[in-house]
This record gives structure tokens, sequence and C-alpha cells, in this order.
């Protein structure tokens, strides 16, 4: 679902749901839109699903992958984003960082209000706190899911990074 949001910060030819093919704006550029929403401008490395699942922002290089288990393994301290569409492997676009957040991916039952954390399903967070997961710190969701794995409307990120390893 795109984001009827729009760039306010005065960087001219930003759409939040367009994907680029080439690259059209320095990446790691950061605009805030209308809704006070903050988003950077990043390459992807790998194919995403589509709009809130979570993606591992690298720092260095703001190329931007589903995040998992794995990936957030040695990923403490990087950014989280959230997409308002999809991706295919080596496009440009860009990542909700921060600000009230359209969509956020998460697992069936995750309870609104309460810590989120990386699961083994690329892109999904969920609150059940599994051994090994990081925490995902500065991203909270509003609604409660129900018994499926959703992508949640009315939330909250914050710069949203990688926390500790539960």
């Amino acid at each position: 679902m795109a984001t009827d949001r729009f760039c306010v910060s005065g960087q001219l030819g930003v759409d939040l749901d367009r994907v680029d093919v080439t690259q059209q704006f320095r990446l790691g550029s950061r605009v805030v839109d209308n809704e006070g929403g903050q988003w950077l401008y990043c390459l992807t490395t790998a194919i995403i699903t589509g709009p809130g699942y979570a993606c591992l922002l690298t720092n260095t290089t703001f190329t931007a992958a589903m995040i998992n288990l794995t990936t957030s393994a040695t990923a403490r301290g990087q950014l989280v984003g959230f997409p308002s569409v999809a991706f295919a492997s080596g496009e440009y676009g860009w990542f909700q960082v921060g600000g009230p957040c359209d969509n956020i991916r998460v697992l069936a039952s995750a309870v609104a209000h309460v810590r989120l954390n990386t699961t083994a399903t690329d892109g999904a967070l969920d609150d059940d706190a599994t051994a090994g997961s990081e925490e995902v710190v500065g991203a909270v969701i509003d609604v409660t899911a129900g018994g499926a794995a959703a992508t949640v409307a009315g939330n909250l990120v914050s710069d949203a990074s990688v926390g500790a390893t539960l």
C-alpha cells in the first residue's frame, strides 16, 4: 500500500513511493514528509516483499535488505527502515526511519506497545522475545495483530535500530 505522504523538506523530485532503477539522490539522503516522518534513500541488495517489511539499513553504505535473525545478528546499532512499496534487488528508494509509520510487518498476535524483535521470517518483527533474536529499538506498533502475520497500521518509528541480542 503506497503512502499518500509527500516531501516537505525542500529536496526537489522526491516521491516516497517511487522505485528507481538508477540512483536519483545521494545514498543516505534524509527527507521529512508532511506528517513529520523521516525517510532515508537507500539501494536494495535483495528483494523487499512489500510495504512495511522491516529492512536492515547499513549505516555506512546505505543499502537495504529485509531483516531476519541472520542479518541482524551482527548489526547492532544499524538502522531499521520501513518501505512504502516493494523493491527488486538493485533498486533505489525511500525507507521510513522516523515519525508516524503507516505500515510495520509483524507475525501473528504481536501485541501493541511492547518490545519488538527480529524473527526467522524475512522482514517480519514479533514480540515473542525468542532467545537469539535482536531487539528492534525505536519501533512500536499501536495495533495488536490478529491470528496471522500482518502489516499493521498506526505505528511510530524513532530512528529504529538493531539492539541487544535477547
